[in-house]
């Protein structure tokens, strides 16, 4: 097949031959941080723990969770890019946190722990400095900085059943993907995988076995590839092209299968429930005229959650999924200022 072809060569080369700039020595906490005016925890590679203040909202109508699942988490952004992230755990009522804004500073996605944790990943886009915060089921915070690494934006995070957060980095000189293995926010090891000539990997996601699966993307034609990395290496598989499709997203259910979304240029979005590499059941969806499709999550029932945002209001639509065929759904919104960038884990 064509990714495996072009790959074939590549992948013989030994990982430790990477050229990756990164350092496991503690993060440096002297260097200024660009046009960050007030405290934001993470900053500057500090560390600590913050206790947030719990807040209710107003009941909510949803489907009801399966007794024992964590909850449906989702991540808002504020055009000024204050965040807040829900904790909707029944049908009626959802608690929620807000946070920021912090100049500079952007919370952009998470994943949830097998405590019911949401591990968030805040950017400082103008030096590639991030920020992990570990937000307890009680909704106190551990948090801690690190970068900037000049080069390189981190793009992802995953957790796997370890509790190990994974970061997902790309060198944007040529794509080289660096994995970053983290027992908790405060240390980290790592592992390269590239660069690969044409390909870019987007997406991580964590699997029920401790495997952690990474979706890349073969710009000039939109072929996509699924690595399954483990302890002991990884495998993979490539699928594509199709004219006019581009993969966009990965999510694990507990089956461990692969849930991918390919997004046409019309809006219209196919998802894919891969149960092994060559097991592949599809369904389209939309387009939907006015309503634009935001991604992919999960929850720990194996519920699949697609987010669709309204063009008109950015209200979010939530679709609730046992499987790739049929969907209940209910909305979230308009709130005025505020998009949901994300709805369930990944």
């Amino acid at each position: 097949m064509k990714f495996q072809s072009r790959l074939s060569v590549l992948l013989g080369l030994a990982l430790l031959a990477s050229t990756a700039s990164f350092s496991h020595a503690a993060p440096t906490t002297t260097a200024a941080t660009p046009n960050v005016t007030m405290a934001f925890p993470g900053a500057n590679g500090t560390s600590g723990h913050h206790v947030a203040l719990l807040g209710k909202a107003s009941p909510r109508v949803a489907k009801p969770r399966v007794p024992g699942a964590l909850p449906l988490n989702l991540l808002w952004q504020r055009n000024d890019n204050m965040a807040a992230v829900w904790w909707m755990t029944d049908p009626s009522t959802f608690d929620y946190e807000i946070y920021g804004p912090y100049s500079g500073w952007q919370a952009t996605t998470f994943s949830t722990g097998p405590d019911g944790s949401v591990d968030l990943l805040w950017q400082h886009p103008s030096d590639s400095q991030v920020a992990v915060w570990k937000i307890y089921p009680d909704h106190s915070v551990d948090y801690q900085g690190y970068g900037p690494y000049s080069g390189y934006q981190a793009t992802d995070i995953t957790t796997t059943p370890d509790g190990h957060i994974h970061l997902l980095w790309d060198r944007l000189s040529d794509h080289q993907a660096v994995l970053w293995d983290m027992p908790d926010v405060f240390d980290f090891n790592y592992q390269v995988f590239g660069p690969y000539e044409g390909w870019q990997a987007t997406n991580i996601a964590g699997g029920p076995d401790g495997d952690v699966h990474m979706l890349l993307d073969y710009l000039p034609t939109d072929e996509a590839s699924l690595f399954d990395i483990s302890s002991s290496g990884f495998s993979y598989q490539g699928y594509g092209p199709y004219s006019g499709y581009y993969a966009s997203g990965l999510a694990m259910t507990p089956d461990n299968h692969a849930h991918l979304t390919w997004l046409a240029n019309d809006g219209a979005a196919v998802l894919w429930d891969v149960a092994s590499p060559d097991d592949v059941s599809y369904h389209v969806y939309g387009p939907y005229s006015g309503y634009t499709y935001s991604g992919l999550g999960t929850t720990s029932n194996g519920y699949l959650h697609p987010l669709w945002n309204r063009n008109s209001d950015s209200a979010a639509v939530i679709w609730d999924m046992a499987d790739i065929y049929s969907f209940d759904w209910f909305v979230e919104g308009p709130y005025s200022g505020w998009t949901c960038v994300q709805a369930g884990t990944h």
